[in-house]
């Protein structure tokens, strides 16, 4: 019996372990966009849209919406190495290994002497929002067959994201370096050395940034073959344009409108059942799949270095010809050839209906591929990691290539230059994971007239859970309205 349990134990410590995956410090977020949102772009509207053949009318259709993301802990943990919700940062003379070292940081009092006895602690706590305007408009194809219509989706967003940086038990220095040393290397802290002005990309800093476009244009063509009187399939191919932005990567946590300026080809279908059906009274169930493909372009992405560690990219370096100091993001933000690959929506919802009155519920699954990442431009091989300042044991006429963030004092300098390779850059720590989610939604809907012009509204909501901390959980409101003219 005792055997019995020691396996059946060692199995669910296993089963636990697997499932437990450290997460590395991620460069680049790339959230789900508004064009696989099948919620948003497809069920909110499809208990009218499919009644397009008995018309032959045109259908237009705004859907206001907000969303907004939850669960910021898990995304910290994306950001930050090793599951960390907040870094530690301290010099050589504070007990213990820092999570970052203050002497990278290059944090000084205002002479520009190094601070050996700083300490503070940072954390971030993401936040994104998202609302606008999906329009959408059908329009029947009576020249190939009544059942057949053609549609534009076009979603205008304005995305907000928050880092909500923070710097907090710092020990007494500077709130700012001096204007005079503005243009220098130092900083009076982590606050002042993760945005200052030198460093190019990556930054991290509080506030809300915001972004405001058109998150591409989908056109589907859909074709309704009905079965029967209680049962039809809808069969529907689409091309994505993209009109959005592509990051720029200048800020860790950006606002993204758009997929990232990638064309996209997908398809999908689903069968629609009614269990009931009458005058007044309808029950409907709906099974669905769309899958979605977009291709490759070249934008921007920040690496770190596969031997040197995670938030590397705040390491200082210099040139082989060049006595001056900076942060090695600005030489590893690279043109880089991303193809964010495969996406899948599978989903499923009961609609009753009675009247004028329906209620739908239903659920939703999504999947998106790990990216593709190929650089799309050379490095640079003439720089080096290099010390700081030789008081505290970073000699500025020594190179460290084994150095990580964490490294207050280095026992193991060269006296050679010792350039970074283009094969030290980590792809990894700029690419996208793999994610799935699990969203349920619940929908309220009305069908009138305006005058001979039938008309719809609906107000809906729904929840998303992900999976894993590569993807955003939260929540949405919408509310659409339609005419038929």
């Amino acid at each position: 019996m005792l055997k019995v349990k020691f396996k059946i134990g060692l199995f669910v410590f296993f089963i636990l372990f697997c499932n437990l995956k450290i997460y590395s410090a991620k460069t680049f977020f790339m959230p789900r966009p508004i064009l696989q949102d099948i919620v948003l772009q497809k069920n909110i509207s499809r208990n009218f849209v499919n009644k397009i053949y008995d018309n032959g009318g045109l259908k237009i259709l705004g859907t206001l919406f907000y969303k907004e993301s939850e669960d910021s802990d898990k995304l910290t943990k994306y950001f930050f190495p090793t599951n960390k919700l907040e870094l530690s940062v301290f010099g050589p003379d504070v007990y213990g290994t820092p999570d970052i070292s203050s002497t990278w940081l290059a944090i000084t009092d205002e002479d520009e002497n190094f601070l050996t006895n700083f300490s503070s602690k940072i954390k971030i706590s993401p936040k994104q929002k998202n609302y606008g305007l999906n329009l959408q408009i059908f329009k029947n194809l009576n020249f190939l067959n009544k059942r057949v219509f053609i549609s534009l989706s076009m979603p205008f967003t304005q995305v907000e994201t928050d880092l909500n940086f923070s710097e907090f038990e710092k020990s007494v220095t500077l709130n700012n370096m001096p204007l005079d040393a503005s243009d220098k290397y130092f900083s009076a802290n982590a606050t002042e050395a993760f945005n200052h002005k030198l460093l190019s990309y990556s930054k991290m800093k509080d506030g809300v940034q915001k972004l405001a476009g058109l998150s591409d244009i989908k056109i589907a063509i859909d074709g309704i073959i009905k079965c029967s009187n209680l049962v039809f399939i809808d069969l529907y191919g689409f091309g994505i344009v993209p009109t959005g932005y592509k990051p720029k990567a200048e800020y860790l946590f950006e606002p993204i409108v758009g997929n990232g300026k990638h064309f996209g080809l997908g398809g999908g279908s689903y069968l629609n059942v009614d269990f009931v059906k009458s005058k007044n009274k309808k029950l409907a169930f709906t099974l669905g799949a769309e899958y979605q493909y977009l291709f490759k372009n070249s934008y921007l992405r920040t690496f770190d270095l596969t031997n040197n560690g995670d938030l590397s990219r705040y390491l200082s370096v210099s040139g082989n010809d060049q006595t001056g100091f900076f942060r090695l993001a600005n030489i590893t933000t690279l043109k880089t050839d991303v193809t964010p690959r495969s996406s899948i929506n599978i989903f499923t919802d009961f609609v009753y209906s009675y009247k004028n009155i329906n209620v739908m519920v239903g659920y939703n699954f999504w999947r998106r591929d790990h990216e593709k990442l190929k650089l799309n431009e050379s490095f640079s091989e003439n720089y080096a990691i290099r010390g700081v300042d030789t008081t505290i044991g970073f000699n500025p006429d020594n190179y460290y290539p084994d150095a990580k963030i964490s490294d207050n004092q280095i026992n193991r300098p060269v006296d050679t230059f010792t350039a970074i390779k283009q094969s030290d850059l980590n792809l990894d720590s700029a690419k996208v994971e793999s994610v799935m989610s699990n969203k349920l939604y619940l929908n309220f809907g009305f069908e009138g007239k305006i005058k001979n012009d039938k008309c719809w509204t609906t107000l809906g909501f729904d929840y998303e859970l992900a999976d894993k901390n590569s993807a955003l959980s939260g929540w949405s409101i919408y509310l659409l309205c339609g005419v038929s003219i």
